[in-house]
């Protein structure tokens, strides 16, 4: 029987109640340009023994200033209160309330984050889709903020243009780590390509983020997320849409929190880069390619993860092994060339005392975010 973990107590907003968006003093008026521009929009919220972080992550959408949310939390086989906790929400935010916010529950064996977005997806009445996981939060403003950046991108939120808007908006985020959130850490840090590289450069980057909103033709067009992942589904996803013609549009002001510890899916390394490996592989099958993004995609498959190199040389710096980190950094800057804090750091390598510098800046950085080494990444 698996251990049954106590829920912390955690204060759940209630329709019209002091702490909700259509209390005095909340903003309840129509939103300055978007006051007809109000599509539902279908929040997916996986959750797998998540009872310690789901309630702020539910607690940050219904407060959202935004009037029709539909939340779908699938709680994927937990062996936790996730369920239970989820239930208590969706009774106190049911289908119908006055504020056009609410919350339906999924249960299901489980299935991986794969199976669970599908199964949100398959009773989704959104007219966009918006992927936050059970241990992130998101600001206030997050789906205002999203629509804005669509419509800048030249979509209209209100229908959809197949010429216009094929458009995934990929939200920045401050990173929640043991020592609170990081205000000097991003999610995106490095500069979104051009629409005409997105093609070439999504088959060595994930240049996507997990924080995204996007209309739901994408998922009728491209097929929803490939249940045989157990990790990296949404490169495998953004890989396909982009090949197809949708393009990222990011949203670079973070309007969310990003939970990074050791507990949380990012920290789990090995499979991670297997799936890297094989979202990469699939997509090399898939065929479509330049004869130059196909020797590319290649020569990434048959070298080492850049991810794992850098893994690798993060723990070499926090040991001291200065010789070790600057020859796995310069072999994941051949990997990367198009990642411009990777080649920065490969050159100070270089440079008399650089390393011992790239040391020292780690442990200062590792000190700011409470690090353990279940967060390595």
């Amino acid at each position: 029987m698996a251990q049954q973990h106590d829920v912390a107590p955690h204060r759940i907003p209630r329709p019209g109640a002091p702490d909700s968006p259509t209390s005095a003093g909340a903003a309840t008026g129509p939103v300055p340009d978007l006051d007809s521009w109000t599509p539902r929009i279908s929040v997916l919220v996986p959750a797998y023994n998540a009872a310690a972080t789901l309630g702020a992550t539910l607690t940050s959408l219904l407060v959202a200033d935004y009037p029709d949310l539909e939340v779908i939390v699938v709680d994927d086989g937990s062996q936790d209160a996730t369920a239970e906790l989820a239930a208590v929400y969706a009774r106190q935010w049911p289908e119908g309330n006055s504020t056009g916010r609410y919350v339906r529950v999924i249960c299901q064996e489980n299935k991986g984050i794969a199976g669970a977005r599908n199964a949100a997806i398959t009773v989704a009445t959104g007219a966009f889709y918006a992927l936050v996981d059970a241990d992130d939060q998101v600001m206030p403003d997050y789906f205002i903020t999203s629509l804005r950046a669509l419509h800048r991108a030249g979509a209209d939120p209100r229908y959809f243009d197949p010429r216009r808007s094929r458009k995934i908006v990929a939200n920045n985020a401050y990173l929640l780590t043991p020592s609170g959130i990081n205000r000097g850490r991003l999610l995106l840090r490095e500069q979104m390509p051009a629409p005409e590289q997105q093609p070439g450069r999504i088959l060595t980057d994930n240049i996507g983020s997990i924080l995204s909103l996007f209309p739901r033709e994408l998922i009728e067009q491209v097929g929803s997320f490939d249940e045989q992942l157990r990790y990296c589904e949404d490169w495998d996803l953004w890989i396909r849409a982009v090949r197809a013609g949708w393009r990222i549009v990011r949203q670079n002001r973070p309007t969310a929190l990003y939970r990074w510890t050791g507990g949380s899916a990012s920290s789990e390394r090995s499979p991670m880069y297997r799936a890297q490996e094989t979202v990469l592989r699939k997509a090399l099958a898939a065929g479509g390619l330049t004869e130059e993004e196909s020797s590319r995609l290649a020569a990434r498959l048959s070298g080492d993860s850049p991810s794992a190199m850098m893994a690798e040389v993060e723990m070499a710096l926090r040991r001291g092994e200065y010789r070790q980190a600057g020859r796995r950094l310069r072999e994941a800057s051949r990997q990367l060339p198009t990642q411009r804090r990777v080649r920065l750091k490969a050159w100070a390598t270089r440079i008399p005392g650089g390393t011992r510098l790239l040391g020292r800046r780690q442990r200062i950085l590792d000190a700011r975010v409470g690090f353990v080494e279940s967060m390595q990444r």
